[in-house]
């Protein structure tokens, strides 16, 4: 028997045809300006940082005896500014202090915090039953309620997303409030219009931390909802978290 013979060869294909190319621009990154391109923190911006952390860390503190609507949005927001991991001990206590009786209680008829508070549980890795709001859920007339409350849709939606397996409530929750939020964009003001335009291509749980904190920035500068010195501390966050990655990426440009 005759063997075969694998021969390589350069000729193009029959008719002359190239090899497609994608036609990708050159790069634009330079490993040699890396060195240069490090930035870095005077004596200034590190104490400037550092009393302001202080001070966040004195409004939880000053938060844990307030109302619980308060400890909550404050829990959210840090989550949301990217800084909550400066204060993990402080939120745990804030948390672990909330009584799931007395949320039922408080939130007896505002479905937009309870589920906010199911999420933050979640997120903080305490098992809580989807059962914690589905006196809710079950009512007649949520579509009713719920219709036309955006807030509490996006609470709704977002808390969705940590659905366990078979918790099929949850999940026809979550079809529930994308739709509802898809029909309501036309009567949104534009910025409540891209904060749920945002939400529904990557729920929060999903996303990068710093890509979303620094999204967040941006859209919250401004609005004024927030402690100005907060947003101002998540801002001084973001910049040195980034010359920290900055310089880490440098060390290892010279390997």
């Amino acid at each position: 028997m005759r063997g075969i013979v694998c021969v390589s060869s350069t000729k193009f294909p029959i008719g002359g045809n190239s090899r497609r190319s994608a036609s990708y621009k050159p790069s634009s990154w330079n490993y040699k300006s890396l060195p240069f391109f490090q930035a870095r923190h005077d004596q200034v911006h590190k104490t400037c940082h550092q009393e302001l952390r202080n001070y966040v860390k004195q409004l939880i503190c000053i938060h844990k005896d307030s109302q619980l609507p308060l400890r909550l949005n404050l829990v959210h927001t840090l989550h949301r500014l990217g800084v909550a991991y400066h204060f993990q001990t402080d939120i745990e206590q804030v948390l672990e202090s909330i009584s799931i009786e007395e949320a039922k209680r408080v939130f007896s008829n505002d479905i937009g915090f309870m589920t906010l508070l199911f999420r933050l549980l979640r997120e903080r890795g305490l098992l809580v039953s989807q059962e914690f709001f589905s006196h809710f859920i079950d009512k007649k007339n949520l579509k009713t309620r719920m219709q036309n409350d955006i807030k509490e849709l996006l609470h709704l939606y977002e808390a969705s997303y940590l659905a366990l397996e078979k918790e099929e409530l949850l999940d026809d929750t979550r079809a529930f409030s994308s739709k509802s939020l898809v029909d309501l964009m036309p009567c949104m003001d534009q910025t409540l219009k891209t904060q749920v335009e945002h939400a529904l291509e990557i729920p929060f749980h999903w996303r990068v931390s710093r890509l979303e904190a620094r999204w967040f920035i941006d859209h919250q500068t401004g609005d004024g909802s927030i402690d100005p010195l907060l947003l101002k501390f998540a801002k001084l966050d973001f910049n040195h978290v980034q010359i920290l990655h900055q310089a880490e990426l440098t060390e290892l440009s010279r390997w």
